[in-house]
């Protein structure tokens, strides 16, 4: 029997009191600041003062810098606008446009972790038309199951004890990305850049945009309001993302002449498209040879080679991506190479696909846990 089970068994053997969220919490006036100010409160390092957004900002201040915005206790936040982002902080903060809650009968820690699980409830919450806004008295009005502090604090244990190793497992399998990222990046470089004098002999070099063809339907898109979940067609944009953005039926737009390398002209992205698909953004350019001299595959990877070169930033790159050299080995040479490179990006691309999908299925697993840890038998 676990600590867990038997802390149920001495103290809770036949189920807890429900009450109502609004019961045991209360909102804390807060001062809070608007999102653009928080930002600039914002420090590179030697911070201790939490800064509480509404949304993904995650930053630290001073104590100076917060100044008269400077707040301290154990909190849970709502945003007052957007989506049911929630958040817990003990300590110091400044607060920007979020509801603060926090208990003085039960563990905030613990109330938090149900509010997370219910969190798909309170974002049907967050209603009306452009930005949507919290009802704060059905939310306050959601059950919760009120066992004794001492089996509060022990889920509070177990459940952030598995999220510290979702999070170890997540740094991790991020850290075998980017070695293996590196690695790419290195044997793609040493292979592509023909420096020693035995990788010189029968290589050219000729500008991108002398080998350029012309492509159907590269000047085709849908906008984005027509992009669906699943349909025929896959629709690439010129994100950084591998896989689809989306799906469409519209088949006056397919783009049918592939394999073709499409480019970002405003992101730099550039990624492989081996199938019929549709074009779903401006900003996309589809690149392919118009001489036998050279194959797109290593084309493709002569540019990701070279992608670098072009400045960063959201603008138009495509002129500059057109200016670049590219090397031209004969072809028995670049079959080579791309065999090489190939089985290197494979590897890549396999943790690339499989992490987000490790890193779902780790979290459904702590959900089922935490959902299970939080089920009890309410007292007649």
């Amino acid at each position: 029997m676990t600590k867990l089970e038997k802390l149920i068994a001495e103290l809770c053997p036949n189920g807890v009191e429900f009450r109502k969220l609004g019961e045991v919490v209360e909102k804390v006036k807060s001062k809070g600041v608007s999102a653009k100010k928080l930002k600039e409160l914002a420090v590179a390092e030697g911070g201790d003062v939490r800064l509480l957004s509404t949304g993904n900002f995650e930053g630290f201040s001073t104590e100076e810098k917060a100044d008269d915005f400077l707040e301290t206790g154990e909190v849970i936040t709502i945003p007052t606008g957007g989506s049911a982002s929630l958040k817990y902080h003990n300590g110091k903060f400044v607060n920007s446009l979020n509801h603060i809650l926090t208990s003085k009968t039960e563990n905030v820690r613990f109330i938090y972790h149900f509010m997370l699980s219910k969190n798909d409830l309170i974002e049907s919450y967050f209603r009306g038309s452009g930005v949507k806004h919290p009802e704060m008295k059905s939310i306050f009005g959601i059950k919760i199951p009120i066992p004794p502090l001492e089996v509060q604090e022990e889920i509070v244990r177990i459940l952030d004890k598995f999220t510290q190793l979702e999070a170890e497992l997540e740094a991790e399998l991020e850290a075998e990305l980017e070695a293996r990222k590196k690695q790419y990046s290195h044997y793609r470089n040493a292979l592509l850049s023909f420096e020693n004098p035995e990788d010189v002999v029968g290589v050219q070099w000729v500008k991108l945009g002398d080998i350029l063809r012309k492509i159907k339907n590269s000047s085709s898109k849908i906008p984005k309001s027509k992009i669906k979940k699943d349909d025929i067609f896959p629709v690439y944009t010129q994100g950084s993302n591998l896989l689809p953005d989306g799906f469409s039926d519209d088949s006056t737009k397919v783009v049918n002449d592939t394999p073709v390398i499409l480019y970002g002209d405003h992101t730099n992205a550039l990624k492989w498209i081996n199938e019929p698909f549709i074009i779903g953004a401006d900003g996309v350019k589809l690149i392919s040879s118009n001489t036998e001299k050279i194959l797109d595959r290593f084309l493709f990877h002569a540019l990701k080679s070279q992608i670098h070169l072009i400045p960063s930033g959201y603008a138009r790159h495509f002129s500059q991506l057109r200016e670049l050299k590219i090397p031209l080995p004969p072809l028995e040479k670049q079959k080579e190479i791309v065999e090489i490179l190939d089985k290197f990006e494979s590897l890549t691309n396999d943790i690339s696909k499989g992490l987000p999908a490790e890193i779902a299925a780790r979290r459904k697993q702590y959900e089922f846990y935490r959902n299970k840890l939080l089920t009890f038998n309410e007292l007649p």
